[in-house]
């Protein structure tokens, strides 16, 4: 795992607001939210997609029902977080394949932003928290990249959201 730890931002003025409630009705509204925000540029990774396999992952079945609670309540604030620089930056995992004419390269990464905050209405002030945000990208370049004129033009690149969710910060 390669990681890079910086004095960055890392959410500093994002307050996360706890919501409680109906699950259901939150999830719509929060997906209807998420489907709309498209994509967000990230100053690590440049524009980082949020898809269907980012929803789906969050909120599969399989997941404790806290943890999706976390994510519901972090989505409509994503948007401001990946903006910012994270806190740190790690490399959780990176493959490599040839298939046909092309290379490809899926590379995982990890972004915490140490500096967000979170509020509640059942305990009085606003605790810290560390948001966890992992995204796939995807790479695909020709095998004969050396002997390609306009090189750039032949590669393809995409980056999507895979997860987000936070931690309180005595949890860790």
């Amino acid at each position: 795992m390669s990681k890079a730890t910086t004095n960055a931002f890392g959410g500093t003025g994002v307050i996360i607001r706890r919501k409680e409630g109906n699950y259901s009705n939150q999830r719509k509204l929060v997906h209807t939210g998420y489907k709309n925000i498209g994509e967000v540029f990230s100053p690590a990774l440049g524009n980082i997609e949020f898809t269907r396999l980012g929803w789906r992952h969050m909120f599969r079945a399989n997941r404790a029902a806290k943890y999706k609670q976390f994510s519901l309540d972090l989505i409509p604030y994503l948007d401001k977080i990946i903006t910012q620089p994270s806190t740190d930056h790690a490399i959780t995992s990176n493959k490599e394949w040839a298939s046909g004419n092309f290379i490809y390269r899926s590379t995982e990464h990890l972004l915490k932003y140490e500096k967000v905050r979170c509020s509640a209405k059942q305990k009085m002030g606003i605790q810290p928290i560390t948001v966890i945000i992992k995204a796939i990208e995807e790479i695909r370049y020709p095998k004969c990249w050396q002997a390609s004129a306009m090189l750039s033009q032949h590669i393809d690149r995409r980056v999507v959201l895979k997860s987000a969710y936070y931690k309180l910060k005595d949890e860790s």
